[in-house]
C-alpha cells in the first residue's frame, strides 16, 4: 500500500487509485466514477453508443438502471464497439471508421427505445481512427476496475490526480462526519450537484455545512478550493448524501 508521504505528494495515479480502491468501502462504486470522471472529459469527441454507454453504467452504480432492460451486459456491448475499431485499426486499411460496423450494438439500445440522434454519428466521422479507438477504449475501461485508467483529453498536460483526490479524498485523514451537519438545505445542495454534475455551489454547500457546525477544516477547505476540479463522486457530497 502507498505510504502517506507518496500519497500527499501525488505522483503516481496508479499507485494512489490500488490503494485507495483497497481502502474504500464501495471500491466498485468509486472506481467506477473516478473513470466515468476520465471519459466525461472527453465527451465530445465520444461516439453516441459510447457516450450512451458511460451514461447507462453511471446510472447503474447508482441503482438508477436496470441492465436487464437490455439483452446483452452493457460491458459486452462496450466490448463490441471496442473490438470493432482494433479490427478496422489492425487492417490499416483507412483512417475512417464506417460509423454502419457500429449498427449490432446500437441495436441493443435501440430496441430497449434509446433514441440516436440525426448528428450522432458526427464524432465517428470527424475523428482519425487511431484516436476513436483510443476513446472506445477508455470508455470499455469504465466497466471494469482498470487500476491504470488514462486521460485522454485533448489538453494532455492535464492531470488526473485531482479528480482522484476529488473521489476518493484523503485516507489517512478521514473526517468523523456528524450526522448534524446533513441538513435539509446541505442535503439539497448536494443531491443538486449530484444530479446535475454542476458543483458550483460548493462554496454555499461549505456555508451550509459550517452554519449546521461542521469545523473540519479538510471538508470546508475541499468546498471551497476553486482548483478542485468536482465530479459526481466527490467525497464530500457523498458524506452529505450518505453515499459510500
Amino acid at each position: 500500500m502507498i505510504s502517506r508521504k507518496r500519497w500527499e505528494a501525488g505522483t503516481s495515479a496508479g499507485e494512489m487509485i490500488r490503494s485507495a480502491l483497497h481502502w474504500v468501502k464501495n471500491p466498485k462504486r468509486k472506481g467506477m466514477l473516478y473513470r466515468i470522471a476520465l471519459v466525461r472529459r472527453v465527451w465530445d469527441e465520444l461516439p453516441w453508443l459510447c457516450q450512451t454507454l458511460t451514461d447507462l453504467a453511471e446510472r447503474e452504480v447508482d441503482g438508477q438502471f436496470d441492465p436487464s432492460l437490455l439483452a446483452a451486459p452493457l460491458e459486452h456491448i462496450a466490448e463490441g464497439a471496442s473490438l470493432c475499431i482494433q479490427f478496422s485499426l489492425d487492417r490499416e486499411a483507412s483512417n475512417e471508421f464506417p460509423s454502419y460496423c457500429f449498427a449490432d450494438y446500437e441495436r441493443y439500445l435501440l430496441n430497449a427505445e434509446f433514441t440516436k440522434p440525426l448528428d450522432a454519428d458526427r464524432a465517428i466521422e470527424q475523428t482519425p481512427l487511431p484516436r476513436l479507438y483510443e476513446l472506445t477504449w477508455l470508455a470499455y475501461g469504465v466497466h471494469f476496475m482498470d487500476d491504470k485508467p488514462r486521460d485522454i483529453s485533448a489538453k494532455s498536460a492535464f492531470d488526473s490526480i485531482p479528480i482522484l483526490r476529488d473521489i476518493f479524498g484523503n485516507p489517512f485523514k478521514r473526517p468523523n462526519f456528524k450526522g448534524a451537519w446533513r441538513t435539509d438545505t446541505a442535503v439539497t445542495l448536494a443531491r443538486g450537484m449530484y444530479e446535475s454534475r454542476d458543483f458550483s455551489a460548493m462554496p454555499i454547500l461549505a456555508d451550509a455545512l459550517q452554519d449546521a457546525g461542521c469545523d473540519n477544516d479538510d471538508i470546508l477547505t475541499h468546498c471551497r478550493d476553486a482548483d478542485v476540479p468536482h465530479v459526481r463522486g466527490c467525497w464530500v457530497a457523498d458524506l452529505v448524501l450518505g453515499k459510500e
